[in-house]
């Protein structure tokens, strides 16, 4: 496993297609390499009493449902437009900005998974905040970058333990 990323990012909206699958946490007590995994959103949802959720994010994250690592979550996407959504979501990152057309596209795209039955939007991208801050969809929306945020906020400051975090 590498120490760094060959192709560094030198701004937030670059952090787009991040599908990494192990983490490195680099502190005084030590390196830990743990595989990454998409449980901490798993055990998210399920103490939350959500069973099923819509995905918006990389072409990857929908296509594989997360991964294919949720265990207690239905996680639905909108098949046929996995690679409408996912070049758009792209463009989004790549660009920094969203584009009032490509606002409502997310928005409506998450307005039918809600409808097919999903109980909850989750932004699996980090540059989804830039189509959904400030907007009131009508439906419940999740960033999966705060519910890790969290956890990482909980680890630095000794709230829980790495080996108690749902890391993998």
């Amino acid at each position: 496993m590498a120490d760094e990323f060959r192709d560094k990012t030198t701004a937030p909206n670059q952090l787009l297609q991040t599908d990494f699958t192990y983490l490195k946490i680099v502190g005084g007590a030590g390196t830990i390499s743990r595989p990454c995994s998409t449980t901490p959103l798993d055990a998210y949802f399920a103490d939350h009493g959500i069973r099923r959720i819509g995905l918006l994010g990389t072409r990857v994250v929908m296509r594989t449902r997360l991964y294919g690592q949720l265990i207690r979550t239905e996680a639905l996407a909108l098949e046929t437009e996995i690679e409408t959504l996912g070049q758009m979501y792209q463009e989004v990152a790549v660009g920094g900005t969203c584009s009032t057309t490509q606002r409502d596209a997310f928005l409506n795209a998450g307005r039918r998974m809600i409808a097919a039955g999903a109980e909850a939007i989750v932004l699996a991208g980090t540059d989804l905040n830039l189509v959904f801050d400030g907007q009131d969809p009508g439906y419940r929306v999740i960033d999966a970058l705060d519910v890790h945020v969290e956890i990482l906020a909980d680890l630095a400051t000794d709230r829980i333990a790495l080996e108690d975090a749902a890391l993998g």
